[in-house]
């Protein structure tokens, strides 16, 4: 998978279901233990799986094959055409992922990558400052509202590409 596994799944198995963050995060852990080739693996594996563009957004989504909603019946209700949606069929732009993401790219040696993905994100960023969840609305997984985590990952992302001592050192 070129990635770490989500978790867990009952009985015990391997969930090896794709999440974004087990991909970006999983390459900030890497570089950190000293592994650049498998973090490298893992940057290959986010734009494999996670690459999105919604609109004028660009950036990766938070999941790759997996169902959107895991009940098909909920499924038919969101997605009357497909009530077995996985999140790669989806044109969604996720914020906070896509900022840890550059993070990680950031960290590779990659600052103008990280760059274009804080730039990807313009179009969501609300007139207050605040950054966007998501770049569409999906109910109970994604919202279009400004929120904390991504507001948050946009001042760590932007404050490491500026140098800035602290933010340099989270997560190293």
């Amino acid at each position: 998978m070129g990635q770490f596994n989500q978790g867990f799944a009952p009985p015990g198995d391997p969930d090896r279901n794709k999440a974004l963050d087990c991909a970006s995060w999983g390459a900030l852990f890497l570089l950190a233990a000293g592994d650049t080739s498998r973090a490298q693996r893992a940057l290959a594996a986010i734009d494999r799986y996670y690459a999105s563009k919604h609109g004028d957004a660009s950036g990766y989504r938070p999941y790759g094959e997996q169902l959107v909603y895991e009940d098909p019946e909920v499924g038919r209700f969101f997605f009357h055409d497909n009530r077995r949606k996985q999140w790669r069929e989806i044109a969604v732009v996720w914020s906070e992922g896509t900022l840890g993401a550059a993070l990680a790219y950031l960290r590779m040696g990659q600052a103008q990558r990280a760059r274009a993905l804080v730039a990807g994100l313009r179009p969501l960023q609300a007139a207050n400052g605040g950054l966007r969840c998501a770049s569409d609305e999906l109910q109970y997984e994604m919202t279009q509202v400004p929120c904390v985590a991504a507001s948050a990952w946009l001042v760590l992302v932007t404050q490491a590409l500026a140098e800035n001592p602290v933010a340099t050192q989270v997560w190293k």
